[in-house]
């Protein structure tokens, strides 16, 4: 009896500090650090239809659901920020001369390596985003130039869940980072 009021105090003791609440995740801006080599080429950005703009990640292991909103948009932003100081970015991929079609960008949100202890018996976790992206560079007339695909992890973790938006953007910046310079290598 005893065991089971101190696991029902700690789960309470959790939820009270935000280690079991949900995150949140709203438009995101990020910045991907990318050294791009100026062309004249315009590009374009293409979404798959599998990949939506608002949903739940359900993770388990703890951590309760996190709700997205704007992810499209985020994914937009992440491309443009990537691209705009070297391509000239263009909405219409049909007047682009290449288009960057992401055909998968799915997230989850898992626990990092980070823990602080809060008392004697009780110590939170940290959470990192994973993503899992796969994406092809094609020239306008659909012909292939490179495909990549990968799994990475934020390179930041959080301990609070208001700070959900920065690891889901971090997220988002290293996927770009990864995949843009694996892409244009072969162009």
């Amino acid at each position: 009896m005893k065991k089971i009021l101190v696991i029902i105090l700690t789960i309470t003791m959790l939820a009270n500090m935000g280690v079991a609440q949900s995150l949140k995740v709203t438009i995101l801006n990020p910045r991907p650090n990318i050294n791009i080599d100026p062309s004249t080429q315009t590009i374009a950005l293409s979404l798959g239809k599998q990949i939506t703009d608002e949903f739940r990640i359900d993770s388990g292991s703890g951590l309760k659901k996190t709700d997205v909103t704007g992810w499209l948009q985020s994914l937009k932003n992440g491309f443009n920020n990537a691209f705009s100081d070297s391509y000239k970015v263009v909405e219409d991929k049909s007047t682009a001369d290449i288009v960057l079609t992401i055909t998968r960008a799915e997230p989850i949100i898992a626990f990092g390596t980070y823990t602080k202890t809060l008392s004697a018996s009780v110590s939170s976790s940290s959470v990192l985003a994973h993503l899992t992206y796969s994406a092809n560079l094609e020239y306008k007339d659909n012909k292939l130039i490179h495909r990549t695909a990968g799994t990475i992890n934020s390179k930041k973790e959080i301990l609070r869940p208001k700070e959900a938006n920065a690891v889901f953007q971090d997220a988002i910046e290293t996927m770009y980072e990864a995949m843009i310079p694996e892409l244009l290598k072969k162009q």
